[in-house]
């Protein structure tokens, strides 16, 4: 098979999808954006939940990605396996109610056997044992049957609670025989044994049922397609390196922490995790692949904490500092390991380069707080063990979880101290404090479906200008679960043939105001804008007789529209500001407008000064003062982004 460097893969598969009419959506921040369900962005899918859901338009039905995700459940399986990261790049192609199983698989059959070329001796596929279309397409395409196995839905059903799930088909390569080196064979991908062989690379997920979060199960009104083959693997197959952290991009990173240290990591024929050498090895795929982390998730507006994903990044990085440590690195391994990151990808990543200089000193300003954490940890740490021969698991979870020491350290002192602990009473600590934390989490998958909502294609016009409309008729109620309704219910969901209602959207509030029907008045307490561009309004009809066809007029509150737009523009004209007097690479990152106030936020890697403050205060009043003419107009998100 041909060689293929990480960026050539990456674009090429970014090519094949564009040319086959899919819209290129750039990756997202690692951070979500509402969604307290996630810490971190952790696959492809999880910026798209809204199209899949129904509740937001695609740019296109057609969508193609490459997504950096983060998982940090396994983050001590990192360096002891071949494939484990904390961070990995996720090519991911999309239906969004457009085309479904039979074309996504040929989508994916083109894309392996004839754009990249690989022999179909190679390709090996799992489908869930009732999906005998899927089994069916693949062996019409030309894969070879008995390479195909049914599988249960523990293995082949994607399914994370409430929203879309569906039966899946994963794609897995034969590495060959070098790295099976007790030639053990098929059986591997059959029985699926931990191996290093039979290697998964992608999985395309049907996703045609709601899960109503009790596991019934119903068919969906819009059917997708999700996918997910994971960037680093493909370049250990195309590359036929042993593991992933042997492919281009690592090795170029891992050969820059090799500058700073008396170690030397060597690429053996195929990976053993009990050698001697792979100790070595293992301690520098940790760093290379923490560091990673810790500099995309920084480029991104996050920081070092004690909770949640600060805690996290904090973990990361000590214990890759703790690696370099035994190591012999020096101390300035983690500046120019950043570095190294930030050139090799930053050239598909800009965002890297532009942030590089926040991003070095966030991490030196965190590697001088770890030194004086040690100090602090090893005196807790004679403070509790002294003349003992044991350590309490108690003792080791505070020492990590408030102290911030990471448990090698603590280990190692055990060890060379003769100290004795219960490893598995730790752990079993640790899972009890994951569970706590887990449940602490609002458990979200992607919201159920609405078919209502989503079929629900009549034209309603959105009318900014005017404050007052005499005459709107209704042409549809749903009620507060979006299903359309005969009649009112009490708080209902009303669409009119023309508003003049903003709906919530670019982090500015929705219209306040007055819907009177008939007689009697009504105070609109949402709007929100549909999949399909209308406004939705929520009132409470109080049991009153309203339904469609009805016809009413809509006032919204003058001064507090008008309020709420100023605060939108002056979110702008702060941001230019922040822009020309504190720093050319500050962008929103997030903002919200009201009446009464708006925020904006973005990344920095200091706080302002009084003095700063005060200059840009001074710098916005002056812009306002200048009485510039505002326009609004109403454009396309196309429109608005050309």
């Amino acid at each position: 098979m041909k060689f293929y460097s990480t960026d050539q893969i990456r674009q090429k598969w970014i090519n094949f999808f564009k040319q086959k009419l899919h819209q290129y959506v750039e990756a997202k921040s690692l951070i979500p954006v509402n969604d307290p369900s996630l810490l971190w962005i952790n696959s492809g899918v999880a910026t798209l939940k809204d199209y899949f859901s129904g509740l937001t338009i695609p740019p296109n039905r057609k969508i193609v990605n490459c997504q950096p995700s983060i998982r940090t459940n396994d983050i001590e399986n990192v360096g002891f396996t071949s494939r484990h990261h904390t961070i990995f790049e996720m090519l991911g192609f999309f239906s969004i109610g457009d085309y479904f199983k039979e074309k996504a698989i040929e989508l994916g059959y083109e894309l392996l056997v004839k754009e990249f070329e690989i022999p179909l001796e190679k390709l090996y596929i799992t489908v869930f044992k009732d999906d005998e279309i899927a089994c069916k397409k693949w062996i019409e395409l030309g894969i070879i049957k008995s390479h195909i196995v049914k599988c249960d839905k523990d293995r082949n059903f994607w399914d994370v609670g409430q929203g879309p799930c569906g039966p899946c088909t994963e794609v897995f390569f034969d590495r060959g025989i070098k790295y099976d080196p007790s030639n053990i064979g098929e059986k591997l991908f059959f029985e699926d044994l931990e191996n290093d062989r039979y290697i998964e690379i992608g999985n395309i997920v049907f996703s045609q049922y709601n899960n109503d979060g009790a596991n019934n199960y119903t068919e969906l009104a819009q059917k997708n397609i999700d996918t997910g083959w994971g960037l680093e693997r493909w370049a250990c197959v195309f590359q036929d390196v042993p593991t992933n952290f042997d492919s281009d991009c690592y090795q170029k990173v891992i050969q820059t922490i090799m500058q700073t240290c008396n170690k030397k990591y060597e690429i053996s024929a195929y990976f053993d995790p009990s050698s001697e050498k792979n100790e070595v090895n293992r301690l520098f795929r940790i760093i290379a692949d923490h560091l990673k982390t810790c500099v995309f998730a920084i480029s991104d507006g996050a920081v070092f904490s004690n909770k949640d994903r600060g805690s996290i990044l904090r973990r990361l990085l000590r214990r890759a500092m703790v690696c370099a440590n035994k190591l012999g690195c020096d101390k300035t391994f983690i500046t120019l390991t950043a570095n190294s990151i930030i050139n090799v990808y930053s050239s598909f990543f800009p965002k890297l380069s532009y942030s590089q200089q926040q991003i070095n000193e966030i991490l030196e300003k965190e590697r001088k707080l770890f030194e004086t954490t040690i100090e602090k940890g090893i005196k807790l740490f004679q403070k509790e063990t002294f003349g003992k021969k044991t350590m309490d698991a108690e003792v080791i979870f505070k020492l990590m979880d408030t102290y911030g020491f990471p448990y090698e350290i603590i280990k190692e002192l055990c060890e060379q101290n003769s100290i004795s602990f219960n490893q598995e009473a730790y752990f079993s600590l640790v899972e009890k404090h994951r569970k706590i934390s887990k449940a602490n989490v609002e458990n979200k998958g992607m919201s159920v479906q609405s078919p209502d909502l989503i079929n629900f294609v009549a034209d309603s016009e959105f009318v900014y200008d005017n404050f007052f409309l005499p005459k709107s008729k209704i042409i549809a109620l749903f009620d507060e679960k979006f299903s359309l309704c005969d009649k009112a219910c009490n708080k209902c969901w009303i669409v009119f043939d023309k508003t003049n209602f903003y709906a919530t959207s670019g982090g500015q509030i929705h219209d306040e105001g007055i819907i009177q029907i008939g007689n009697i008045k009504y105070e609109v307490l949402d709007v929100i804008k549909t999949g399909n561009n209308q406004h939705l309004h929520l009132v409470d009809l109080d049991g009153n007789n309203v339904k469609v066809n009805d016809t009413a007029s809509l006032s919204i509150d003058s001064v507090f529209r008008n309020n709420a737009s100023s605060n939108h523009t002056a979110e702008h004209i702060l941001e230019h500001v922040l822009n020309k007097n504190i720093d050319s690479s500050i962008k929103q990152e997030g903002a919200f407008k009201t009446d009464t106030y708006f925020t904006f936020d973005f990344k920095l890697n200091r706080k302002l000064s009084e003095k700063e403050l005060e200059l840009v205060e001074k710098k916005v009043n002056e812009i306002i003062e200048q009485s510039h003419d505002v326009c609004t107009t109403i454009k396309s998100h196309d429109e608005a982004i050309n």
